[in-house]
């Protein structure tokens, strides 16, 4: 008894395919691109949740912010974004140089795990 959901010999499941139209023929989506949207989506759901549970804490507070809340340092706070902005800015010349020479690509790769790591660290 089959359920379609078998792999073939194409790689392919039965006779389930998400297609889309693109200028009047079909256009199949693959595994990949399907699981990054919804991660992505699911991504942003999170922080919509997040955002709006602190603006309603924000709004029923009385005074904003809490007196005996601590605060953060600007300059660190800043430092460690930036290193984080760096290690995303790495990892995209990375991936363009994969393309080209995957030789090429160690360098940027290495620095992006680096910055990444301090950033995590710090």
């Amino acid at each position: 008894m089959s359920s379609g959901y078998s792999p073939n010999a194409s790689g392919r499941v039965g006779n389930v395919r998400l297609v889309a139209e693109e200028r009047g023929e079909q256009k199949v989506v693959s595994n990949g691109v399907l699981g990054m949207a919804l991660f992505v989506l699911t991504e942003i759901m999170f922080f919509s949740g997040m955002i709006s549970a602190f603006s309603i804490v924000r709004a029923s507070a009385l005074v904003w912010p809490p007196p005996d809340q601590p605060r953060l340092p600007i300059e660190a706070t800043a430092f460690n974004s930036v290193a984080l902005f760096a290690s995303g800015l790495a990892l995209y010349l990375a991936q363009r140089r994969f393309q080209e020479d995957r030789a090429a690509a160690r360098t940027p790769l290495i620095v992006a795990i680096a910055l990444g790591t301090f950033f995590v660290l710090f």
